[in-house]
């Protein structure tokens, strides 16, 4: 089951982040950052679930894109440069860049290619 947060803590751990905790963790803060320290990657056993999941569960949902989201998208594919698409889709830069942090937020993604490849892989992009 996805929840709110899924896309940040795989946005996270895909940053390169060793663990993840929450705020209403019962842990102290100093005991974890130790145990990130020692060598460990901690995090609550719900959001280890949720990572054991997306790891070995069934095949992922592709993310609802809206359309113009779809289109910048597309463009990036196709390997236009963001003022290339800004002008293509009659968009300002700030704009492209917006929908792309919002692309790469809902593909759980930090990089252009990761984006393309992802959005082929889970059919987003033909």
């Amino acid at each position: 089951m996805a929840l709110a947060g899924d896309s940040r803590l795989f946005l996270a751990l895909t940053a390169g982040c060793i663990g993840y905790v929450l705020k209403v963790d019962t842990n102290p803060i100093a005991a974890t950052v130790r145990a990130a320290a020692a060598g460990g990657s901690p995090m609550t056993p719900a959001i280890a679930r949720r990572v054991i999941e997306r790891m070995h569960g069934p095949t992922e949902e592709a993310p609802s894109l809206s359309p113009r989201e779809r289109d910048v998208l597309e463009a990036l594919a196709e390997g236009y440069r963001y003022q290339q698409i800004a002008a293509r889709l009659e968009l300002s830069i700030s704009t492209v860049r917006t929908h792309l942090q919002s692309v790469y937020v809902k593909l759980g993604v930090t990089t252009k290619s990761e984006a393309t490849s992802r959005a082929l892989r889970l059919g987003v992009l033909s």
